[in-house]
């Protein structure tokens, strides 16, 4: 039995108030949101807990994630409770430097990894600059935003020993978000190799709603994974017409054979899903 650790953010204030989304949506406080953000070829997911906690994960390759957050966020509001950055890589970096200027955060969670590019220096500078309180991501973990057992993120992968010698796609935070009955796998840009990892470990992945792995690239998304999840939907960030070529047809084909429904922000333009805790449902831009 794996021995957790709990990271209690525990410094959210006046934020109970109802978020103002621009989307066809009638959005109450009592509800959690998530908005899987249309920032091109990269990851930004934004969440907001009943309580009003602001979660943001990556920042995408760019400033769009600014102009994002500008939609799903009042105008008044420049605060986020939670920044968290699953790798290093540009494509979910790129605009954290932008979103740190920008919003006064209270907490950042990443897992210590470094790379040898300029995004990662300008990120590294903003956060050596940054008052926010620094955690480093580490399974098993928990950080919990409220009291209930039933509501916390659960960071499962990777240990600091998985971090040890791998590409950095596969050092990527691999978490689950629990809220209630409702549960998102979050898997940054894990491929195969790391999901293998994960099943061999015994690792619970069973989730509602999946990130698919490294915007639907050939190398994630195994079949024995996506079993494992046994999603009721999966969802790719990803840019329209990117050079990597991504999603790629066999993975499209492969949650298609499993009779997994796919919603794509290339497609759909941004994806949000409310859940009360029991049921949950999903709108897109293009709705």
């Amino acid at each position: 039995m794996h021995q957790w650790r709990e990271l209690i953010i525990g410094i959210f204030l006046f934020l109970g108030v109802a978020n103002f989304f621009t989307w066809k949506e009638i959005v109450t406080s009592l509800s959690l949101q998530m908005v899987f953000l249309d920032v091109g070829q990269g990851d930004a997911i934004f969440i907001q807990t009943p309580q009003g906690h602001q979660i943001l994960i990556d920042g995408g390759p760019d400033k769009a994630v600014l102009e994002e957050l500008g939609e799903v966020m009042p105008f008044w509001d420049k605060s986020l409770d939670l920044v968290i950055l699953t790798h290093p890589d540009n494509d979910h970096i790129g605009g954290l430097p932008g979103v740190l200027e920008r919003y006064h955060l209270e907490n950042i969670l990443w897992t210590g990894v470094e790379k040898e590019t300029g995004v990662f220096g300008v990120w590294k500078e903003a956060i050596a600059k940054e008052p926010a309180k620094k955690f480093r991501a580490s399974a098993p973990q928990i950080v919990k935003w409220s009291e209930r057992p039933d509501e916390f993120l659960d960071i499962l992968y990777p240990s600091e020993a998985q971090k040890a010698g791998k590409p950095v796609n596969d050092t990527s935070i691999v978490a689950k978000f629990v809220y209630h009955d409702t549960e998102l796998l979050l898997t940054g840009d894990i491929s195969s190799s790391a999901e293998q990892e994960l099943l061999n470990d015994g690792v619970d992945l069973r989730a509602d709603i999946v990130k698919i792995p490294h915007h639907g690239s050939k190398s994630s998304s195994s079949e024995e994974f996506i079993k494992a999840i046994a999603p009721s939907l999966g969802i790719i960030q990803v840019g329209e017409n990117n050079r990597y070529g991504h999603p790629h047809e066999e993975v499209l084909a492969r949650l298609s054979r499993l009779g997994i429904p796919l919603l794509r922000t290339d497609k759909n333009r941004g994806i949000f899903i409310q859940s009360d805790g029991r049921s949950w449902r999903v709108s897109d831009r293009t709705q």
